[in-house]
């Protein structure tokens, strides 16, 4: 997204700016946003669906994920403790993952199908067009395996009961 297209509003917080995103974000409803931002991830506060999203990203990784309010809270600031930034966003739940470093093939996995909805500011979709996509057998697979997704598991659960049921 253009840099200019946006509307931001300051806030006596440092490191916090209120913005409405246009174009994209428009698509969604126009929610108004609280961000926060420190060197290779960003936080976003959507009051309108109280939901809290993180992106994170270096050399060549990304990951966008859904994280709670007490991690959106402390993110910045003194209380993250011996923890970056990375390992707070990174314990939440995993949205959209990319990689396209000189060590691996480029790829993308979704957990979410609906990460552009949850996450319409982020930076997610300008990676997922040049990726080879993880297939979602392969998604799935992973996500019943890896401890680290055992958030995904309970929600890509209830989604397929959701199918089941209509």
């Amino acid at each position: 997204m253009d840099k200019k297209a946006r509307i931001c509003y300051n806030t006596d917080e440092p490191g916090v700016c209120r913005f409405r995103p246009l174009g994209r974000q428009r698509i969604y409803g126009g929610n108004d946003m609280q961000f926060k931002t420190g060197i290779g991830w960003k936080a976003c506060y959507d009051e309108e669906r109280d939901l809290y999203t993180a992106q994170r990203s270096w050399r060549g990784f990304y990951q966008l994920c859904e994280i709670d309010k007490e991690t959106y809270d402390v993110l910045g600031t003194e209380a993250m403790g011996d923890k970056s930034a990375d390992e707070w966003i990174g314990e939440g739940r995993h949205l959209f993952e990319a990689d396209d470093d000189y060590y691996t093939m480029p790829y993308c996995t979704v957990y979410d199908e609906d990460y552009m909805k949850l996450a319409p500011w982020s930076d997610a979709w300008k990676r997922a067009d040049k990726k080879i996509e993880t297939s979602r057998e392969l998604t799935d697979l992973a996500v019943e395996v890896f401890a680290s997704e055992e958030k995904n598991r309970e929600h890509r659960k209830k989604k397929e009961e959701g199918k089941d049921a209509k």
